[in-house]
């Protein structure tokens, strides 16, 4: 009986940890993507507007984009307006919107930029 409640308990465990269920206000906060290139901090504040900071190793410059954001809970996707897609690398363009599905994992949430090239924002 024992042997039982250990499984339950270690299945719920399991179940709660692999989520992927995500909520607005879980969204709210700063994140940060890193690759060899660069990185880029994201910020999304609870009003529905984000700040977006893009620092390229090489050169040392930043950009910096300003603008709303939407969380569709249906597709569990973050939309973002006018921002600097980092897809690929930190050298992307400046594009009139993207969504980025989000995930959580053992309650740690990342945004997914581009999972091919292992792209994410990780929430600080």
């Amino acid at each position: 009986m024992r042997l039982v409640f250990v499984t339950i308990g270690m299945l719920l465990l399991l179940a709660e940890a692999c989520s992927l269920h995500v909520t607005h206000d879980e969204l709210v906060g700063t994140y940060r993507a890193q690759n060899e290139e660069g990185y880029a901090l994201l910020a999304l504040k609870p009003d529905g507007t984000y700040a977006q900071l893009i620092h390229r190793n090489e050169t040392g410059k930043e950009q910096t984009a300003l603008g709303k954001w939407n969380y569709d809970p249906r597709f569990q996707t973050v939309d973002l307006q006018n921002d600097y897609s980092i897809a690929r690398n930190m050298l992307g363009p400046k594009v009139n919107g993207e969504s980025l599905p989000a995930e959580k994992w053992f309650g740690r949430i990342e945004l997914c930029c581009d999972p091919d090239n292992d792209c994410y924002y990780k929430k600080q």
